[in-house]
């Protein structure tokens, strides 16, 4: 699959919860020079950003990296990668220790490290001037 495009432009319309920007740590565009004006692209989204929204983005970067319209993105790949984040999560709801009728001490929730897995969209390619 490949993406081209001159000076005619184009249009890209879609309900997504994604938008373009740099790499995070987790989302958005990354590149890698591989030689002169030739670069490897990437960007990665929530599960639920469509492919045809990441290819748009590889185009934008593409131009961006190279200053012009005129480019094209080549070799685009589609995968979807797990990351991990850890993160606490409560394991109890507060209880009330001690005393009589109304009275007493409540105690902390306790808390309890756990993963949560992300499912991201990662789409990949070959930047270079048409």
């Amino acid at each position: 699959m490949s993406l081209s495009r001159g000076g005619a432009g184009w249009l890209l319309v879609s309900g997504c919860a994604s938008s373009y920007h740099p790499w995070d740590g987790a989302k958005g565009y990354q590149d890698q020079p591989l030689g002169d004006q030739t670069y490897a692209i990437s960007y990665s989204a929530e599960k639920g950003t469509a492919w045809a929204v990441l290819d748009g983005y590889l185009q934008q970067r593409c131009e961006t990296l190279l200053g012009q319209q005129a480019v094209s993105v080549t070799d685009i790949t589609h995968r979807i990668h797990g990351n991990v984040a850890q993160s606490d999560m409560a394991t109890s709801a507060p209880a009330r220790i001690g005393g009589g009728e109304m009275g007493g001490n409540f105690s902390s929730p306790g808390l309890s490290q756990h993963g949560v897995l992300f499912k991201l969209r990662v789409a990949e390619g070959v930047c270079s001037p048409l």
